[in-house]
């Protein structure tokens, strides 16, 4: 079953607009192309990230701290869809499970396609970003 399919993603275009898409590439180190498959369970390769503003001022936003982050290093959070799971669903709930925040999507900002090398291996990866207000 796949996390996340093309129709998925026009679903979520018509709901909250049609994002910027990047196409990027990057050359990694081991250790990076090591987390990233192992991020890969059951074919997994995506993300959903969303900024959580407090309000529609949009001037102040959830960010939130990794157990393996150095001190200091924060980010906005992020996760995967579940197989059988819609974005929108996902989203909601990645943005609960990591800040405790119920959150109403308001645009669907970037679609990231990027192709991550190391060496002769390479892995593809989608990375969506939406806007929220909790």
């Amino acid at each position: 079953m796949a996390y996340v399919t093309n129709e998925m993603i026009a679903e979520m275009e018509r709901r909250y607009g049609a994002p910027r898409h990047l196409d990027l590439s990057f050359e990694i180190l081991p250790q990076e192309m090591t987390m990233l498959q192992g991020s890969r369970k059951h074919g997994r390769n995506h993300d959903v990230t969303v900024f959580i503003f407090r309000d529609r001022s949009y001037r102040e936003f959830a960010a939130i701290a990794k157990h393996m982050f150095p001190a200091g290093a924060y980010r906005a959070p992020s996760g995967a869809a579940n197989p059988g799971e819609d974005l929108e669903a996902g989203t909601i709930r990645e943005a609960r499970e990591e800040t405790g925040l119920d959150i109403e999507i308001d645009r669907f900002i970037l679609h990231i396609h990027a192709c991550f090398t190391c060496g002769p291996v390479s892995e593809s990866w989608r990375s969506m970003v939406f806007t929220a207000t909790r």
